[in-house]
């Protein structure tokens, strides 16, 4: 799921040298931004992210192991919607070419080798029975990875304060992941098995620490070539990683398969002249894998004067909506990650993304799994979602008298 920005994977290190660089608060923000300005950035963090968390749990719902097949889709639509920011006219064929970069090409190489890594091992995870809202709050827990890494690598220093709020960080994610380790089931209504379950964590885990690690790596090329190219970034991370999908062709070649294999929609101007919904459904061939229910797509409910002789319907796999949803999501959600980067502090646009995150958790419980949630796990999001506001509020490491 690479649904924020590559800007704000890595949570702000603050020192005393830079401090009151990072108090600039969201609330003098709106003073100096327009009103629309703000609704628009709000709309496309929340209405873009969270709508992009939905339609990828539809997705992954309906075909759990077509991770390769998302990311694949999720990058190809980046790379494209980025491209021309960086081509110029050439005077050789093909009369045209990439910008010159400003950042060397081999940090891009290593970045691009942990963003996808994580990204598909954040999206094979779904294979495993791990639902969304353990994705959630489990991708929540970066801080603990972050400190952990930025102790180790860096030699960060970090007062009890941030300590303390990320061991509540830590057992709120374990709270959430128990939680839900009774939640899989088979199709024959067993419960899963404990092992693919906790092969499914494994995974989230490994993607977390990948992601750590591109973290210290991004905030490091930042800092030797100034953090105003994070287009750069994302376009070169996502461009360069395209043809890797090369040694997963026969899974991609796979999850496209079962894709296509999926139950027929109809969408179209007109409802099938057909009264009965046998009728239409027979039409749906070959038969399908899963269970998904057919369904009609049609405007003339909505726009009765449409002609009734205007446009043929056609039938579409049920799993690529979603999926074509969820692409056009992300370009949404990045582009307001972006934009609110440009107008507050990392600070802020930390606590912003949590509260998203919050959003997405209520939508994936109470919308999509129809379900109410256990205790264990809104109390483990609860402590997350304290742990990751009380460390962002915490005092710099510099100011504190105590330090880990």
């Amino acid at each position: 799921m690479a649904s924020d920005s590559l800007r704000q994977r890595h949570p702000p290190t603050r020192s005393a040298s830079n401090g009151s660089s990072t108090k600039r608060s969201v609330a003098r923000a709106v003073v100096a931004t327009s009103a629309s300005e703000w609704l628009a950035i709000l709309a496309l963090i929340f209405g873009g992210c969270c709508s992009n968390a939905y339609t990828l749990e539809l997705a992954t719902r309906q075909l759990p192991s077509s991770g390769t097949l998302i990311t694949f889709a999720q990058f190809l639509i980046t790379t494209l919607s980025a491209l021309p920011h960086f081509i110029q006219r050439s005077p050789r064929a093909p009369w045209m070419e990439l910008k010159p970069r400003v950042v060397p090409l081999y940090r891009w190489g290593v970045q691009v080798a942990l963003y996808l890594s994580s990204s598909l091992l954040n999206n094979t995870a779904f294979a495993y029975n791990v639902p969304m809202s353990v994705h959630i709050v489990f991708r929540s827990g970066g801080l603990v990875i972050n400190m952990v890494l930025g102790y180790a690598v860096q030699k960060t220093r970090y007062s009890l304060a941030q300590v303390a709020s990320v061991l509540l960080v830590t057992a709120g994610v374990v709270a959430s992941t128990f939680s839900s380790q009774s939640g899989p089931t088979t199709t024959n209504g067993e419960r899963g098995e404990v092992g693919e379950y906790a092969t499914g964590v494994a995974l989230l885990f490994a993607a977390l620490v990948i992601t750590g690690l591109m973290g210290l790596w991004q905030e490091r090329t930042f800092r030797l070539y100034g953090n105003q190219n994070w287009r750069e970034s994302m376009f070169y991370s996502h461009l360069l990683s395209l043809p890797l999908f090369g040694l997963r062709s026969r899974a991609l070649a796979s999850d496209i398969a079962a894709a296509n294999n999926t139950t027929r929609w109809y969408f179209a101007l007109h409802h099938p002249h057909s009264t009965t919904r046998g009728d239409w459904a027979a039409l749906v061939r070959p038969p399908t894998l899963d269970s998904t229910p057919a369904r009609v797509f049609a405007l003339d409910h909505l726009i009765p004067a449409i002609p009734a002789g205007w446009g043929k319907g056609v039938w579409v796999p049920s799993f690529w909506p979603p999926l074509v949803l969820n692409v056009a999501t992300q370009l949404l959600c990045i582009n307001g990650v972006n934009r609110l980067t440009a107008q507050v502090s990392s600070l802020s646009v930390t606590l912003v993304l949590v509260v998203r995150k919050a959003l997405s958790l209520l939508i994936s419980v109470l919308l999509v799994q129809r379900s109410t949630g256990t205790p264990a796990l809104w109390t483990g999001a609860a402590a997350v979602l304290a742990g990751t506001i009380a460390y962002s509020l915490s005092k710099p490491p510099g100011s504190a008298k105590k330090t880990l």
